[in-house]
């Protein structure tokens, strides 16, 4: 037919080559994660959870990357079955720094901003804040135990030291709760 141009390539070939980019980019914002916040990155696209040492409470941390270049918390604590509060986060790299900043808030009214420090590709700490009057310096730490676990540590500053207060282990649920 006159004035009629002949596509290249069958529906077929277009749609496996349309799959193939979207795989592409999904695969890229993945890999842009995990290098631009290290292993927190691979948290992303799972929920996390972890039971409290008295066992009679647990707490499940849900992270997402929202635009291929931040990562979305949200968190639920319970004891037993009854919801205490929930968290939301926004974390992102300080282009300066290169270290993780994030914004936190919860159902309780609670609100903080920190920075979270990547160390041995396994530790992230989670810089101290100013302590209330009489308080001590609290700070917490992660260790990636495998690709499915990490265990969170509560420490409070005593001289030059940390000491452990508190510790639980966040174990892959899958995804978003």
């Amino acid at each position: 037919m006159k004035g009629v141009m002949k596509m290249p390539g069958t529906r077929r070939e277009i749609l496996v080559g349309a799959l193939l980019a979207v795989a592409s980019l999904a695969a890229t914002a993945a890999d842009t994660l995990a290098t631009r916040f290290g292993w927190f990155g691979t948290l992303a696209g799972s929920c996390w959870k972890a039971e409290h040492a008295d066992g009679k409470g647990s707490d499940v941390q849900c992270f997402e990357a929202q635009y291929g270049r931040f990562i979305r918390g949200t968190g639920k604590v319970y004891e037993g079955t009854t919801l205490l509060v929930e968290t939301d986060s926004l974390f992102a790299v300080d282009p300066a720094s290169r270290r993780i900043v994030f914004t936190q808030w919860a159902s309780n009214g609670n609100f903080g901003t920190g920075v979270i420090t990547v160390e041995n590709a396994t530790f992230l700490t989670f810089e101290p804040q100013p302590p209330a009057p009489g308080k001590p310096e609290i700070r917490y730490q992660w260790l990636k135990t495998d690709a499915d676990s990490f265990r969170a540590t509560r420490q409070r500053h005593e001289g030059p030291n940390w000491v452990e207060e508190s510790a639980v282990v966040y174990r892959r649920q899958g995804g978003r709760q």
